[in-house]
């Protein structure tokens, strides 16, 4: 027969509680000991299960800004990640793409919003363009 681990908990607290209550007078540390039985144990890896911290990639920002976007061209350092910001400054909603190895990105941007999109295993030493669908000129993100 299979106790579960709630279960066991409450058992073995009331044989604690029926204990103390046989010694006449019933201590405070039986009643310490009767709460503590109730919660189940930490185990000791319970550290090692903590998330890890996600990395942060670097962000490329371009902003739509009197009908181009601003600037015109950015580096980002060798990096296999970045994270691409759109920013419609000029109220006006926007689209581009931004074709990468992963795929080709499509974004559109509200107006006087801004967008976000991670670009992922980027090229050390390319360049990406990022392309308005208005066709105004294209922005330039060089990796590395």
């Amino acid at each position: 027969m299979r106790i579960y681990p709630p279960l066991a908990g409450a058992l073995g607290a009331c044989a604690l509680l029926a204990a103390a209550g046989c010694g006449g007078g019933g201590t405070r540390a039986a009643a310490t000991a009767a709460a503590t039985a109730t919660q189940p144990p930490v185990a000791a890896s319970s550290a090692a299960r903590q998330p890890l911290p996600i990395p942060t990639s670097p962000q490329a920002t371009f902003v739509w800004d009197g009908g181009s976007l601003k600037p015109g061209q950015l580096r980002v350092p060798r990096v296999a990640q970045v994270t691409l910001v759109l920013i419609s400054a000029d109220g006006r909603a926007h689209r581009a793409s931004v074709a990468t190895p992963t795929g080709t990105r499509h974004l559109r941007v509200a107006a006087g919003a801004r967008e976000e999109v991670v670009l992922r295993r980027l090229r050390p030493g390319a360049t990406y363009r990022v392309v308005p669908s208005d066709g105004t000129d294209a922005a330039v993100l060089q990796v590395g």
